[in-house]
């Protein structure tokens, strides 16, 4: 919103404040192309469809932290599935000698 300029101070003034707008804007256009630019790099494509296949982040320093954290999930994963499957066992075998059990009380109760 633009008041009316009145003066030559008030003129000094707005242009300053246009001029510093533009900076910012340049600043925030030169920023954006700069991403496009490297968006369209073929080794961005190429490291972008590898994360994206993998999903360990390659980009930017992550693929340590990205691949440690992967083989910690890994093994976590084996681990509780191991523990799964043995829980798994032991209750069906509980619930078997619970049947079991059953089925000699009712057993009994008819005979």
């Amino acid at each position: 919103m633009m008041n009316k300029i009145e003066n030559a101070q008030q003129l000094r003034k707005e242009i300053v404040r246009l001029q510093t707008e533009l900076e910012k804007k340049e600043l925030k256009l030169q920023s954006s192309f700069n991403t496009v630019k490297e968006d369209l790099k073929p080794e961005t494509f190429i490291v972008k469809a590898i994360s994206s296949a993998t999903g360990i982040n390659f980009a930017k320093g992550d693929f340590l932290k990205s691949g440690l954290m992967a083989t910690i999930s890994l093994v976590l994963r084996r681990f509780v599935f191991k523990q799964e499957s043995v829980l798994e066992s032991k209750i069906l075998s509980w619930a078997q000698i619970l049947v079991d059990k059953l089925r000699d009380v009712k057993t009994k109760i008819e005979d």
